[in-house]
């Protein structure tokens, strides 16, 4: 064992050099991705101690100490903090606070490994990616590795639901223990965070359809629809509604003038003939292995249950909420209101469906309204980054990054993000991005 680790570490150093040769730290953020996601904790890991090694856990201390090199010698620098970073870092402080103010060795020091790995990890990519340096490389990297990795799960995907076991990579994802198996999961075992990071693939293809030459818009066309099937078999009503919303986004503002009203009035008609026609299908339909369509309505009706108790634990501690990572705890105690006639003891195995519900109960309105706040202002930044420069490539960025705000809203209400493997990296690299150019007076050159 100890010669396949040495040898596997001295692999991961000879490629993290070439790496760093020749992209610098952007691409070893994408090479973080990469790993994190098809290699990483279900792959393997290594329990040395308290905190087990992982293959991007270990690319990730490697980034850290290759940034504080750059910035010791003057070839990067750290950019002057806005109200984005000084709200993200109230928030992050807000969620250490907790954290500690509570019992965080309950669960098997669960609060501390959801502070460290949901949060505090992902929060390092965000403080790297707005410092570096973003041009028209880096630019093609990004769309070329976002898009790859969203077909490698589409068609990953496709294999699962269909039962080619044989086209899977990596074979864990094969095991039928767990949830949702039956549905897309990708290396994730996770319909959510599959869906997610497929969606933004989705909308970087539909964005370059828009801007591809006549020759090579069948290449986009074919890996938008091969994206579009993944999407569709994660048989996740939410990440359809996120990668819907994102995608009409993208098109809406791409579209001519005059075509603009036209199709959206079309989607919207459509969308309203889809739900009138086929909202009992959409309700209840057969998409775990080991559950009927009659629990997939059931679990429809499950999300009011859930928000109900949210709401009882809100109103005894509204603003510190009940300590972060105490969910799992806290909430047992509430589970015999005889106020109401839900049947609040179904919830006694499950944690909170919804992100912003989530925080709300842990830590309160100070905690969720920070993270909003800091959602909020990336989404500002964003916002005034396309609007400021438009067709360029780096205003077409900041629309991606709406797109992406627009997908993660959507999931997030109805399952907490933060804790699906890797979906914070992805969206706190995309901030960090869309944050770093947005304050540079420079536009980046296609």
């Amino acid at each position: 064992m100890e010669f396949i680790i040495g040898t596997a570490a001295l692999i991961a150093i000879v490629w993290a050099s070439v790496l760093y040769r020749t992209g610098g730290l952007f691409l070893g953020l994408l090479a973080l991705l990469l790993v994190g996601t098809v290699f990483g904790q279900p792959f393997y890991r290594l329990e040395v101690g308290p905190l087990p090694v992982t293959f991007d856990r270990i690319i990730l201390a490697g980034l850290i100490l290759a940034y504080l090199l750059e910035w010791r010698f003057g070839r990067i620098r750290f950019k002057r903090l806005n109200r984005a970073d000084g709200a993200f870092l109230a928030f992050l402080a807000t969620l250490v606070i907790s954290t500690f103010l509570h019992d965080w060795t309950v669960l098997d020091s669960r609060p501390l490994s959801q502070l460290l790995f949901w949060f505090l990890a992902p929060s390092l990519v965000y403080w790297i990616a707005r410092d570096l340096p973003f041009g028209p490389r880096e630019l093609a990297w990004l769309r070329g590795t976002l898009v790859g990795l969203a077909c490698y799960l589409a068609l990953t995907g496709m294999a699962e639901v269909h039962g080619q076991w044989w086209a899977v990579f990596p074979r864990y994802i094969s095991s039928p223990e767990g949830l949702f198996f039956g549905r897309a999961r990708g290396p994730f075992l996770n319909p959510m965070a599959c869906g997610f990071f497929m969606s933004v693939g989705f909308f970087i293809a539909i964005d370059r359809w828009f801007q591809a030459t006549r020759n090579s818009r069948l290449g986009w066309t074919l890996a938008i629809g091969l994206i579009g099937l993944g999407i569709y078999y994660t048989l996740t009503r939410s990440v359809w509604m996120g990668a819907g919303l994102g995608s009409l986004l993208v098109v809406g503002v791409s579209l001519p003038r005059r075509l603009r009203v036209p199709v959206f009035g079309g989607t919207l008609i459509l969308g309203l003939a889809v739900l009138v026609t086929q909202w009992d299908r959409l309700v209840s339909f057969k998409r775990d292995v080991n559950l009927s369509a009659a629990e997939t309505a059931e679990s429809v009706k499950f999300r009011p249950i859930l928000a109900r108790i949210a709401w009882n634990m809100f109103q005894d501690r509204p603003f510190f909420g009940h300590g972060y990572g105490q969910y799992g705890v806290a909430h047992q105690t509430y589970l015999s209101d005889k106020t109401t006639e839900l049947p609040l003891e179904k919830a006694r195995k499950y944690s909170q469906h919804n992100t912003f519900l989530a925080l709300l109960t842990e830590t309160g309105l100070i905690g969720m309204g920070l993270y909003l706040i800091t959602l909020t202002l990336w989404t500002a930044e964003a916002w005034r980054l396309w609007r400021r420069r438009g067709w360029s490539p780096d205003g077409r960025l900041g629309l991606l990054f709406l797109a992406i705000m627009a997908g993660f809203f959507a999931n997030a209400m109805f399952h907490d993000m933060s804790s699906t493997l890797m979906t914070n990296f992805l969206l706190f690299f995309m901030a960090g991005l869309t944050s770093g150019i947005s304050r540079t007076g420079t536009p980046v050159d296609a």
